[in-house]
């Protein structure tokens, strides 16, 4: 089975694909980049220049192609000059001199809880909604806040997947792998399906798919999954869900 680990190591490198994934810190480099989305970039910077060098405007072709004439045109915009084309770099600040608007900013809360959900989840639209609804379900059992529940210790091993030395951190690095275009087999957007699902479990608007489960486990049944005390609920994805009810809050499903 392929590990969260693995795949952030695997997507730390790599080119972004869409300018969702350069607003979050990927950078475009030099001869790199996704046709499309060079074409995009060099639209934008064909109709800033048309305002003011008209003449600079008509030699940039918007053709997907990255080269020394698309830096040489984006750094005409920016007021600087590019002794080596090969060292130039697009991130969000070049994005907002072409007049690309910037996505709304989320809280840390909110990140923090679509991290969680985007790396327990991550395969499975329905897994993802699901480990959202245990977050909630956990949270209203114990009437505790959602991000206390996301962070807590040993309950989402996702986190011990990933370096950094704050949770902020290692929040924006689950943000920089998964934001923006990272796609499913169901042509889900992972990251920006769960910012939906974190929006939904902090306005407790989210449908619960798990029948007020506050418990899940994969692979190997856990200690607290056997005997009587365990309530299987479900079989969603890799998953399966269900309560602990040796703890006082798993006793009984979650209404809402």
């Amino acid at each position: 089975m392929i590990k969260l680990k693995d795949i952030l190591s695997e997507q730390v490198t790599k080119t972004p694909e869409t300018i969702a994934q350069i607003w979050d810190g990927r950078l475009l480099k030099f001869g790199e980049g996704d046709s499309t989305l060079v074409r995009k970039i060099q639209s934008k910077a064909k109709q800033v220049l048309a305002t003011k060098y008209p003449d600079a405007a008509a030699l940039l072709v918007p053709d997907g192609d990255f080269g020394p004439g698309t830096v040489e045109a984006i750094a005409k915009i920016l007021g600087v000059t590019v002794k080596n084309p090969e060292t130039f770099r697009i991130g969000p600040k070049t994005l907002e001199a072409l007049g690309f608007n910037r996505p709304d900013q989320l809280s840390l809360d909110t990140k923090i809880l679509a991290a969680t959900i985007t790396g327990e989840g991550m395969g499975s639209a329905e897994d993802m909604k699901a480990i959202a609804n245990v977050i909630l379900n956990r949270s209203i059992a114990r009437n505790i806040k959602t991000t206390d529940i996301a962070l807590e210790r040993k309950q989402f091993s996702m986190w011990n997947q990933i370096t950094g030395s704050s949770i902020s951190e290692k929040t924006q690095r689950v943000i920089d792998n998964w934001g923006g275009g990272l796609k499913s087999a169901g042509n889900i957007d992972y990251w920006n399906y769960g910012v939906k699902l974190a929006k939904q479990v902090q306005n407790r608007s989210l449908s619960d798919n798990t029948g007020g489960a506050t418990h899940y486990f994969t692979g190997v049944r856990p200690y607290w999954a056997k005997g009587p005390t365990y309530k299987l609920h479900k079989i969603i994805g890799k998953h399966e869900y269900g309560r602990d009810m040796k703890v006082s809050w798993g006793e009984k499903p979650v209404s809402r």
